[in-house]
C-alpha cells in the first residue's frame, strides 16, 4: 500500500490478479519493466521460474501450458524484452496455448534516445497476437 494515499501499486495488482486467478507459476526474465512486482509473487504464493533469455520464459510458460492445460503466466521487461520473445510466443500461438505474457511498458514520456520504445500492440498485432494495455 501507498501510505500516502491509501492507493493499490500497479505491481501489487497485477500480483493480486495473477492470485485471485489462480496462478501458481511465472516464468520470466526481470528488467526495469517488471522489477517492481516479481520480487511481490512469493507472498502471493506465486513460485517465480527465471529464464536467461526472454525466449526461454515464454518456452518454458508455453511447455507448462501444454504440460497442464493451465494458462502459462510469463512476464519480460519492455521493448527488446519484448521483440526477443516473439518467436516463442508466434508458436504458443500457433499451437493453440494458453499463454499470457505480462510485458512492462515504456515510460510515458521516454528519453530522447530511448532503445526500448517500441510500439507493443503494433509488433504484437504483426504476428496476430492479441494484446491489451493495462493503465
Amino acid at each position: 500500500m501507498n501510505q500516502n494515499s491509501g492507493a493499490v501499486s500497479g505491481a501489487r495488482q497485477v500480483c493480486e490478479e495473477l492470485h485471485r486467478h489462480g496462478v501458481t507459476d511465472v516464468f520470466g526474465l526481470m528488467g526495469d519493466g517488471n522489477v517492481q512486482w516479481i520480487p511481490m509473487l512469493q507472498s502471493y504464493g506465486i513460485a517465480y521460474h527465471a529464464a536467461r533469455h526472454e525466449a526461454g520464459a515464454v518456452a518454458m510458460a508455453d511447455a507448462y501450458s501444454r504440460a497442464t492445460g493451465r494458462v502459462g503466466v510469463c512476464t519480460v521487461t519492455q521493448g527488446p524484452g519484448l521483440t526477443h520473445a516473439l518467436s516463442c510466443l508466434i508458436e504458443a500461438r500457433k499451437a493453440g496455448s494458453q499463454v499470457l505474457l505480462v510485458a512492462g511498458e515504456t515510460p510515458a514520456r521516454p528519453s530522447a534516445y530511448s532503445c526500448q520504445d517500441v510500439d507493443h500492440a503494433a509488433v504484437l498485432d504483426s504476428v496476430q497476437c492479441e494484446s491489451v494495455r493495462v493503465r
